[in-house]
């Protein structure tokens, strides 16, 4: 080793004298720092061994939550709900102005009813006039002596107009009751007239019978004294005329009777006839103002709902915007959105995109950290929720073509109280990512699950 030299106080150079380890080291050949390099290099060994054992311990023991990131906006269960109108029409007033705060069936606006108040009023008498036909119609089948007129006629909301056409079926009932008894009873004179006739046929047929019998007996005195030669024929020959006069005119009485007789059984075929002709008339036209009482009813439903359709109500609590209609006397048109109505009792919903190959990892039920990146506020971004559906298949976005599943997550009641607590309220359209957690694994397996997957994969393919 050199000596080092430094100068005296004098100016003269003073030699140092070497260290007595250092002479010893010298003096057996071993290097001064070999000792302390094999203890710091076993520390090290040492501290390596320790440091990367823990990093295992901790890798395979130490839980990192695990989850599906996506990207998603509130939405409003419901959403807003669109008014329209089916007919359209004439506005007669509005009541209300965009913005204005409505509670549900609250009268937003009124439509010009004329119209469909006087369709109304015809189909309504056409109605109960068809079922004062049926009343009566009824009562002339089974022969009842008056109408039993059904409620919706006595208990009529325009009495009046009932009681005219109540009066008018009374009337023609009667009326129709006249004109059958009138026929029948006449076809029921004619037999009698009939039968009075047979009567007096009877008689003198009786009678000419009488006479027959006188005569057989002459003509058989008169034949006895001819064979006797007590008499000439000349009186059996006027007997015998006689005789066969009264006969021919038995022959006329048995036919005039036999004809009368068939006159009665045509007569009764014709009243019975007329009954029946009565009967099948009363079943027909029963039949037929039944079909329109149905169809009446149907249409007076049907009016009476386009009726109804002409004040149009607030479906639920909530706020006006969107106002198409801005004053009276305005033409709506059928089927024009007329103004939409936000609810103000709203489902906090977000609809998220999860891309087609994290699916699997999604369930009904999980759990889900709600973040949102508008806001700066910390407690914002951890709004709890539950994922509440899944899309049954891959959607597709019209604008990039891309595939993906609506996932639709409900913040749960930890959420809302949270964002009660702080008194900010979410609004529709906000965007959001949702952190849909998927379970916890050590970070050990987080780092070899892709070598076990490439592994399944090559015994597979093996």
């Amino acid at each position: 080793m050199e000596r080092f030299r430094r100068p005296s106080a004098e100016g003269e150079l003073i030699t140092a004298q070497p260290d007595p380890r250092q002479r010893a080291a010298q003096a057996d050949g071993t290097p001064i720092a070999s000792g302390n390099f094999r203890r710091y290099t076993l520390i090290g060994i040492l501290v390596l061994v320790l440091g990367f054992g823990g990093f295992l311990l901790w890798a395979g023991t130490a839980p990192l939550a695990g989850a599906v990131i996506s990207n998603g906006q509130v939405v409003i269960e419901g959403y807003r709900t669109t008014l329209q109108h089916l007919e359209g029409g004439i506005v007669e007033s509005l009541n209300v102005e965009e913005g204005d705060q409505v509670e549900q069936g609250e009268l937003l606006l009124e439509l010009d009813d004329t119209q469909a108040r006087s369709d109304l009023a015809v189909v309504e008498s056409r109605l109960m006039t068809a079922l004062g036909r049926r009343a009566r119609l009824r009562a002339e089948r089974d022969g009842d002596e008056a109408i039993d007129f059904p409620a919706a006629l006595t208990d009529a909301d325009d009495p009046g107009k009932a009681e005219e056409i109540m009066a008018n079926q009374r009337s023609l009932f009667a009326a129709r009751r006249q004109a059958l008894e009138t026929d029948l009873s006449l076809r029921a004179q004619r037999i009698e007239e009939f039968e009075e006739q047979i009567r007096g046929l009877n008689a003198r047929l009786d009678a000419v019978d009488s006479q027959i019998a006188s005569f057989n007996e002459e003509v058989d005195e008169w034949s006895g004294l001819v064979e006797d030669q007590l008499s000439d024929k000349q009186s059996l020959r006027e007997a015998r005329r006689r005789l066969y006069e009264y006969r021919g005119e038995r022959g006329r009485l048995v036919s005039d009777i036999a004809g009368i007789r068939a006159q009665i059984a045509s007569t009764r075929m014709e009243r019975s006839l007329r009954q029946e002709e009565y009967d099948q008339t009363v079943a027909t036209r029963l039949g037929e103002v039944q079909a329109e009482i149905l169809d009446a009813r149907a249409r007076v439903i049907a009016l009476r709902d386009k009726l109804r359709r002409t004040t149009v109500t607030a479906p639920v609590d909530g706020a006006v915007v969107g106002l198409q209609v801005h004053s009276d006397g305005g033409v709506v048109s059928p089927g024009n959105p007329l103004m939409d109505i936000v609810p103000r009792q709203r489902t906090l919903l977000v609809d998220a995109r999860v891309q087609p190959d994290d699916i699997d990892d999604v369930q009904v039920g999980q759990a889900t950290d709600l973040s949102f990146p508008a806001l700066n506020t910390l407690f914002i971004n951890n709004i709890q929720g539950d994922v509440v559906s899944v899309s049954a298949d891959a959607l597709t976005d019209e604008q990039n073509n891309e595939s993906y599943y609506l996932v639709r997550i409900r913040v749960n009641e930890a959420g809302v109280e949270t964002l009660r607590a702080e008194d900010f309220q979410l609004e529709p359209g906000m965007p959001v990512q949702a952190f849909i957690k998927t379970g916890s694994r050590s970070f050990l397996g987080y780092l070899i699950k892709p070598f076990t997957e490439m592994a399944s994969r090559a015994f597979r393919e093996s």
